[in-house]
């Protein structure tokens, strides 16, 4: 295809030590973390790509909703780089795609157990194993227990989860299988306190990055239950058909102790201060989708065509409420004043986390869940022509999305092509549209124009396996219009209280640069992957609104750098393993990693200048030991992440984890 596709294998996940999806791309060339999250994982965007916020995330090449599970379910993730037309809304960026654990047709088993820093303990059992005289059917479990604490005080998680997977092949061409994954997170997940340079405060407050506002945190409950119904028949050499249902049923919970947590000082008093909403908040959703996909070749010698057509039916039921203690409410809950000092606050009335969602409703005189209800359906063709022996192919692509909440309906196109130039060399182009939706106006109730956006991408890919290197080099060029903006206005000279929001639709962001990824196996014990990237990811024509005098007033916000995106980067991760001699067994990986600052946190406002993370840059180390025990396999590992704490200390916007080390033994039955 004529799109940069980097992968991230189980074993680089597992040498790696990551237990949360964004840090697998820590050694990917041109991906930022984005979005705040904490030790769950959960996050809103996952990640930053072509200086792009991006949140979608494909389970199996399937659209997910929520959630993708633990990382123990996780075999291997893709990460497709620049827009695409193939999967309807997407980020301009790009997007990740999951591959969940699959049953093999043969018997195995693993049990491993992990220790780690702040009262970390983990254990996570796989068994597979196939079924039945005939051989037909395999079945996989995989589960894990998990509950840990974090550097700052009282946070901590709680994690069940379970992954169960049947396969069964009634014939040679015909598969069947059940997916299914339920997960259940409770703990106390702490918000960020975010410094930030007023024009009239000055200097930012120079908050611990263990600090805590309260003793109660937020309070978190998710359900997360999965699964997927497929099927998959091969009709002949030319014709083949997959299909497949999911169902995703989704509970989460958040007693929170604040929002808007932007900390700035109190004029009278010097000490930090942070405006605060204390509430609740609860999703109780339903999401199903039904995945048709029908492909058919022709194949004439040194013409080839294959010509995928697919259909994607998704329908969403979900009750959501968001109990924020601020306005009127505040007259019953006076303590609550959002600008009270942090050692003020306290609140007690709230302090049991198991008070009931309806008894909470009627003390305030609130209105119950509101529901919301919608569907997308996705048709899409695409073909795929190559000629002299595949030396030259061409991809075409294009679909149509209709969304029915805000009713919209929107055709996008892809077209590139690759030209074998040597054996393992190929040069492509490509150019790729992209929309997401901007929903509804709420002063005019109409909808809004989407975001839509094209992409240009030229470069060459090698695949040269008799020398052990892979990889691409890119160069990139992302323009996307119809933004967005919100700005605050009528907010008091002391940040104190009162103002509003205005949102308006304008302008433009643009994201062109290079980027290279390189992949080296000098020797079947020696690996390097590298990356470097050099981009220029700004706003080129946007109007923000700003308050002057107490008054919203249009402010030009072009040449400024896009949220969460790096000017430049580079990574570097090696692994060797010693194949004789006294350290036979050992195995010793490492990388090295920088991503050039600043770094945007969060909009930038005139009146409130965020904080930005100057350069970061993390090193992480790994040793391993693969002995025998009993007769079987055993692996040990010691993970040493973050060593330098360098993201830790700088990145104030986003809960990094701090010196990590994780200690982990796995059996192989």
């Amino acid at each position: 295809m004529p799109v940069s596709v980097s992968i991230i294998t189980a074993d680089l996940i597992e040498d790696m030590g990551v237990l949360a999806l964004e840090d697998t791309a820590k050694y990917v060339s041109n991906v930022n973390t984005g979005g705040q999250r904490t030790t769950s994982g959960v996050g809103a965007n996952l990640f930053t790509i072509r200086g792009f916020a991006s949140g979608l995330v494909l389970r199996n090449g399937n659209v997910q909703n929520f959630r993708f599970g633990d990382m123990a379910f996780i075999d291997r993730v893709e990460i497709i780089k620049g827009p695409t037309s193939l999967y309807g809304e997407t980020s301009p960026g790009g997007f990740a795609n999951v591959s969940t654990k699959q049953a093999k047709f043969y018997d195995f088993a693993s049990a491993s157990f992990q220790v780690g820093s702040y009262d970390h303990y983990r254990a996570v059992f796989d068994v597979n194993t196939v079924v039945g005289d005939d051989k037909k059917t395999a079945v996989r479990g995989v589960a894990v227990f998990q509950d840990n604490q974090s550097k700052r005080q009282n946070e901590n998680l709680q994690r069940k989860g379970l992954l169960f997977n049947v396969t069964h092949r009634p014939s040679e061409s015909t598969r069947i299988w059940l997916d299914a994954t339920f997960q259940d997170d409770e703990g106390v997940l702490q918000r960020d306190p975010f410094p930030f340079e007023g024009v009239d405060s000055g200097a930012p407050i120079p908050l611990g990055r263990d600090f805590t506002l309260t003793n109660s945190g937020d309070r978190t409950v998710i359900e997360d239950l999965y699964f997927e119904l497929g099927l998959e028949h091969v009709f002949n050499e030319n014709l083949s058909f997959q299909t497949s249902w999911s169902h995703n049923d989704l509970f989460r919970r958040f007693h929170t102790t604040f929002n808007g947590a932007f900390a700035s000082t109190d004029p009278d008093t010097g000490l930090p201060r942070v405006p605060r909403w204390p509430g609740i908040d609860w999703v109780d959703g339903i999401w199903d989708t039904v995945n048709a996909n029908l492909l058919w070749t022709i194949d004439e010698g040194d013409l080839k065509n294959e010509m995928i057509l697919s259909v994607r039916d998704s329908s969403s039921e979900v009750a959501s409420r968001n109990l924020i203690f601020f306005g009127d409410v505040t007259e019953k809950f006076p303590q609550f004043s959002p600008f009270k000092l942090i050692s003020d606050f306290q609140k007690p009335e709230f302090s049991d986390f198991n008070i009931s969602q309806q008894a909470i409703l009627d003390f305030l005189d609130t209105d119950g869940p509101a529901t919301n209800k919608g569907s997308t359906r996705v048709y899409g063709l695409t073909d795929r022509l190559s000629l002299m022996d595949e030396k030259l192919s061409f991809l075409g692509g294009i679909r149509y999305t209709e969304i029915d909440t805000p009713e919209l309906g929107e055709t996008t196109f892809q077209i590139g092509g690759n030209f074998k130039v040597a054996d393992g060399v190929a040069l492509y182009a490509g150019y790729a549209e992209g929309f997401q939706s901007n929903g509804i106006d709420s002063e005019t109730g109409e909808v809004r124009p989407p975001r839509f956006s094209d992409s240009i991408e030229f470069g060459a890919k090698f695949e040269m396996l008799e020398h052990g290197l892979s990889g691409h080099i890119a160069y990139y060029d992302i323009v996307q219009n119809n933004i967005v903006n919100q700005g605050i206005f009528g907010v008091s000279d002391d940040g104190s209280g009162g103002g509003g929001t205005v949102s308006t639709l304008s302008g433009e962001q643009a994201s062109d640069g290079i980027e290279i990824e390189l992949f080296y196996t000098p020797m079947n014990n020696l690996q390097f992957i590298f990356g470097y990237f050099n981009q220029d990811a700004i706003v080129t024509n946007e109007t923000g609104v700003i308050t002057v005098d107490g008054l919203p007033v249009e402010e030009d916000r072009s040449g400024r750098t896009l949220m969460g995106s790096s000017p430049s980067g580079f990574n570097l991760w090696s692994k060797y393993g010693f194949t004789e001699g006294a350290l036979e067994g050992f195995t010793i990986a490492g990388g090295f990693w920088v991503r050039e600052g600043p770094i945007p946190q969060f909009p930038d406002f005139r009146r409130r200048t965020l904080v930005q993370a100057d350069d970061i840059s993390g090193v992480d180390l790994t040793f391993g030991y693969d002995t025998q025990f009993f007769g079987n396999n055993a692996h040990m590992a010691l993970n040493l992440i973050n060593v330098t704490n360098e993201k830790h200390l700088k990145q104030r916007g986003l809960y990094i984890d701090p010196v990590i080390a994780r200690f982990t033994v796995r059996f192989d039955y």
